[in-house]
């Protein structure tokens, strides 16, 4: 009940948090709290035929291929240094590869002859190490999807391309060893028929793991991330990167690489409540992902009500709120700054190197004592799930 030791924290909690169900796709609204979202987390889309974690144990070297349309033609020079800083596996070297065609639709990658499938067949045939593919595929264009249901032909017709997209890129096991497929970014000149592929991109992902096709995965969620930073992150013609916007994408491929490559999780979930000035709090992850011997690491209170009294609540189970998590071990302290949404506090956790903290999982939310809160005169921030990676 009073301040602890970062290992004493960690340790308290040795339960493996668990995986939230997949949920559906839903209606395109703007995200209800922008500063909460994490880059990197995942789409809601599982695959149980794919394993958690991609087995890196046959080689030292690694392509990371980038395919798709022209929303990726600019990150890979960022991704690439954000591995030379930080490399994802230690011993491990990743080679970023951007194969990206400007103007070529998924249907383009699976027609013989077009400019897609035959830049599929010349990345088979350059490979010479394990490849991951990083995609982001669109047909919003020629074929756009007009409602998220199987009755749309084109909401079919996006999910078959992306199936045969993988399974060519799979190769028979010759080819990529794990294919990733990510969403589109927010569009504003073609709201819903982009939306509406996120939705198609999880019901691709529903039929490959119902054949057990455990090579493919969702990527990290992309759509919702660049509305709420629309159109600071944008090209003049609102719809491509500018150098912002690749900087982001590339956070976002790292974030979600490191997940998928170390078991690092550092996800949010739910939705906190308001305080003064009908603002939420925001919890956030600081100083790196949740890795062993990752002394940096921290977690971020903000928005918060200033000079108020503040808790962190740390938790092995996950509630459905408006307490986020269990009430295991809490950690008190105090906002910094005067007035609504001007407080902030940083705890400092730091990870030991300690093996034995590998994929402890823990859920954590934040309470700021807020006579203007709407639960029991307090604010509290979203959840967020951790889990320690290697």
């Amino acid at each position: 009940m009073t301040n602890t030791s970062a290992k004493t924290l960690l340790i308290a909690l040795l339960y493996p948090a668990a995986i939230p169900a997949q949920v559906p796709c839903g209606s395109p609204v703007p995200p209800g709290n922008c500063a909460a979202l994490v880059p990197g987390t995942p789409l809601p889309f599982l695959n149980n035929a794919a394993t958690n974690r991609l087995d890196l144990s046959k080689s030292s070297s690694f392509e990371l291929v980038i395919l798709g349309h022209s929303e990726s033609k600019g990150y890979h020079t960022a991704l690439t240094q954000l591995i030379r800083n930080n490399p994802l596996v230690p011993g491990k070297s990743f080679r970023v590869f951007n194969d990206y065609l400007g103007g070529n639709e998924a249907w383009r990658w699976v027609t013989r002859g077009q400019p897609g499938y035959n830049k599929i067949t010349r990345v088979l045939g350059r490979q010479k190490n394990p490849m991951i593919v990083l995609g982001l595929f669109s047909n919003n264009v020629t074929y756009p999807i007009r409602s998220p249901s199987t009755a749309d032909t084109n909401y079919l017709r996006f999910a078959s391309e992306l199936e045969a997209i993988s399974d060519r890129l799979y190769s028979g096991g010759t080819g990529a060893m794990m294919v990733y497929l990510s969403s589109h970014r927010y569009k504003p000149g073609n709201l819903l028929p982009c939306y509406y592929e996120k939705c198609s991109l999880g019901y691709a992902i529903q039929q490959m793991a119902s054949k057990n096709k455990g090579y493919v995965k969702a990527g990290p969620e992309q759509h919702d991330l660049h509305w709420c930073c629309f159109p600071t992150c944008y090209a003049s013609d609102r719809a491509h990167t500018n150098a912002i916007g690749d900087q982001l994408m590339a956070q976002t491929w790292y974030n979600f690489l490191l997940r998928e490559m170390t078991g690092a999780v550092m996800e949010p979930y739910g939705e906190g409540s308001v305080g003064s000035g009908s603002i939420k709090p925001v919890l956030n992850p600081a100083g790196g992902a949740p890795r062993l011997g990752n002394r940096s690491f921290s977690l971020s209170i903000s928005m918060a009500l200033g000079g108020s009294p503040l808790a962190y609540i740390l938790g092995a189970r996950q509630q459905a709120g408006p307490l986020l998590t269990s009430f295991d071990i809490l950690v008190f302290s105090t906002a910094t700054g005067s007035g609504a949404g001007q407080g902030s506090h940083k705890l400092s956790t730091g990870i030991p190197n300690d093996k034995s903290l590998l994929g402890v999982g823990v859920f954590v939310q934040g309470a700021i004592a807020d006579p203007r809160g709407t639960y029991l005169g307090h604010a509290l921030t979203q959840g967020l799930r951790l889990v320690i990676g290697g």
